[in-house]
C-alpha cells in the first residue's frame, strides 16, 4: 500500500520566491499534485504576487497561510522568506475560508471564515449524508471530529472574539493558530485564503481526517511566587491590580521602581518580555499574557485580554529553560501521536524567538530531531489552541506543535 499521506516543504528568498519555494515542496513530498497546501511569507514581498507564484505551481486546491514575523520549517528559522508546505492524502480534506472586516466586526468575521470553510467541505462524504436532515453544512463541525487552523489579523486585538464566532461554527472541535505578523513594523499583516491575500481579516482552514493527529503546547516560563488578582480591567486593560494602579503593582511584583518602569521606551520588549504574567486554566496550569505597554494613568495595556478576578503570578524564564520547553513540546506530541509523524504544523510566539537570540534555531533543529517529519510554520504575534482543561483562548509567548501521522483511526 502506498504512503497514506505525502507532506514536503520549500523555501525560497528574492525574486519569484513563492514560485520557487512551491517547487522545492512539490520536489520534496514526491508528489506532482497535492491536496491542501500553506504559505507563510515575509511581510517584505507583495503578498498577492507571492500567492500568484505559488497557485502557478501547485494549481487551485485549498490554501492557507498569512505574513509572518519569522518563518519556520524542519530545516530551520527563516527571515525574509517564503515558506510553503504542500500535503497530498485521500484521507486529508481541506476547506478554508476568509472573513473580513475582524476589527468592527470581529464575531462575524470569526464566523463568516469558518462557515465559508466548512461550506468548501461540502463534497465530504460525511456531510453528503446532512442533505436527509436537511442541515446546513457547517453545522456537521459539531458532531464530528475536526481540527481547525486560524491566521488572524496580528495587529487588530480581537482575536478572543474572533475566537468566539469560529467556535460558534466548529463548537469544542480544536482550534489551533497564530495572529499573523510583519516582521515586527507593527503597519499591516496579511491572511491568505485560496490564492488571494486579505488584511482586516481571518483565515481559517477546517481539517476533515481520519488520520490520527496530536498535540502539546509550552512555554517556559516559571511563577515567582507573586500574584494579584485584576479588580479593574476592559478588555485587554488592566487599570488596576489588588485595587491599586496596575503599573505601581506589576513593578512591585518584578522589583522595580514604577517611574523607571514607566520610563522604559518600550516595555513589550523590555520589562514586559522578561516578566509576563501567568495566568491560570482550570487545571491550574498557567499561560501567559504579555504586558504591551504602561499608559498614563499607569494601567496596563496586554496582548490578551486579562477579565476582572484574574489571579496572576509573575514569570521569569531564560533562553534555556524555553528551549527545554521546545523539546519537550515535541517529546510530548510524538509520545502522544500513534503512528509515525508525517507533518507538523508550528505556532511560535514571536516574543520567544526575541528572547531566546540563538536559542531560537536550536529549538526548531531540536524539534525536528525528535519527530523527523516536514515541518511548517511562522512566529506569531499571538497564538491560539485549546488549554489542557478544553477550552480555546488566546495566548503570548506560547509554542504550539501539531503533529498528523500515518496511522488511521482505524488502526
Amino acid at each position: 500500500m502506498g504512503a497514506r499521506i505525502r507532506a514536503g516543504t520549500g523555501t525560497s528568498h528574492g525574486k519569484n520566491a513563492g514560485k520557487k519555494a512551491a517547487k522545492e515542496a512539490m520536489k520534496n513530498a514526491g508528489v506532482n499534485k497535492c491536496n491542501f497546501v500553506v504559505v507563510y511569507a515575509s511581510s517584505k514581498y507583495n503578498p498577492q504576487a507571492i500567492l500568484d507564484q505559488v497557485v502557478e505551481i501547485t494549481g487551485d486546491v485549498p490554501l492557507f497561510g498569512c505574513t509572518t514575523a519569522g518563518n519556520i520549517t524542519e530545516k530551520g528559522v527563516h527571515e525574509d522568506a517564503v515558506s510553503v508546505m504542500v500535503v497530498d492524502s485521500n484521507y486529508f480534506r481541506v476547506g478554508v475560508g476568509v472573513g473580513q472586516n475582524v476589527r468592527k466586526r470581529p464575531i462575524d468575521a470569526g464566523r463568516t471564515a469558518a462557515k465559508n470553510a466548512m461550506v468548501s467541505l461540502e463534497e465530504d462524504p460525511r456531510l453528503m449524508s446532512l442533505a436527509l436532515f436537511k442541515k446546513k453544512p457547517w453545522e456537521i463541525a459539531r458532531f464530528n471530529p475536526y481540527i481547525s487552523l486560524t491566521a488572524i489579523d496580528g495587529l487588530s486585538g480581537q482575536e478572543e472574539n474572533v475566537l468566539q464566532g469560529i467556535q460558534k461554527v466548529v463548537g469544542s472541535n480544536p482550534i489551533f493558530g497564530g495572529s499573523a505578523g510583519d516582521d515586527l513594523k507593527l503597519e499591516k499583516t496579511f491572511v491568505f485564503c485560496n490564492g488571494k491575500a486579505y488584511t482586516d481579516a481571518v483565515a481559517v482552514a477546517v481539517i476533515s481526517t481520519s488520520l490520527r493527529t496530536s498535540f502539546s503546547s509550552k512555554h517556559g516560563w516559571k511563577p515567582m511566587n507573586r500574584t494579584a488578582i485584576v479588580t479593574k480591567a476592559k478588555g485587554r486593560r488592566v487599570f488596576k491590580l489588588d485595587d491599586r494602579p496596575a503599573a505601581e503593582v506589576y513593578a512591585e511584583m518584578i522589583g522595580r521602581n514604577v517611574k523607571e518602569l514607566v520610563n522604559e521606551k518600550n516595555i513589550a520588549f523590555t520589562s514586559g518580555l522578561k516578566h509576563p504574567f501567568g495566568v491560570p486554566d482550570i487545571t491550574g496550569r498557567l499561560w501567559l499574557r504579555h504586558p504591551m505597554r504602561i499608559n498614563k494613568d499607569l494601567s496596563i495595556d496586554f496582548f490578551a485580554e486579562m477579565p476582572v478576578s484574574t489571579i496572576v503570578m509573575v514569570m521569569k524564564g531564560s533562553s534555556d529553560t524555553l528551549l527545554r520547553a521546545g523539546k519537550r513540546v515535541a517529546e510530548e506530541a510524538k509520545k502522544e501521536l500513534v503512528g509515525k509523524p508525517e507533518c507538523g504544523f508550528i505556532f511560535n510566539c514571536v516574543a520567544r524567538k526575541v528572547f531566546m537570540k540563538r536559542n531560537a534555531e536550536r529549538e526548531i533543529k531540536e524539534i525536528y530531531k525528535k519527530v523527523k517529519a516536514p515541518l511548517i510554520g511562522f512566529y506569531t504575534y499571538g497564538e491560539q489552541s485549546p488549554t489542557m482543561g478544553g477550552a480555546i483562548c488566546h495566548k503570548n509567548q506560547t509554542i504550539h506543535l501539531l503533529l498528523v501521522s500515518d496511522s488511521l483511526i482505524t488502526d
